[in-house]
């Protein structure tokens, strides 16, 4: 759960600090909510911590289409 929130946080600092307000403008824009930057960031930093948990799922190493865009680079099999 920490490190959920941590991926969040620090996804959340890059909206904050690296990206530019032109930047932030077209990925609110691409997101619909053009209107409603601080929603847009949210969901940035939401999608960060969705992004972590599907990696629980074991999807890469288990699923058939999931692995062949790995190029070999899965751990054990299943």
């Amino acid at each position: 759960m920490r490190h959920l929130l941590d991926v969040a946080a620090m996804a959340l600092s890059l909206w904050d600090r690296y990206l530019s307000d032109n930047q932030r403008r077209r990925i609110s824009d691409g997101l619909g909510l053009a209107d409603d930057p601080g929603r847009a960031r949210a969901l940035v930093g939401l999608c960060a911590e969705l992004h972590e948990i599907g990696k629980l799922s074991g999807f890469q190493s288990c699923d058939v289409r999931g692995r062949e865009h790995l190029n070999g680079l899965t751990g054990e099999p299943c």
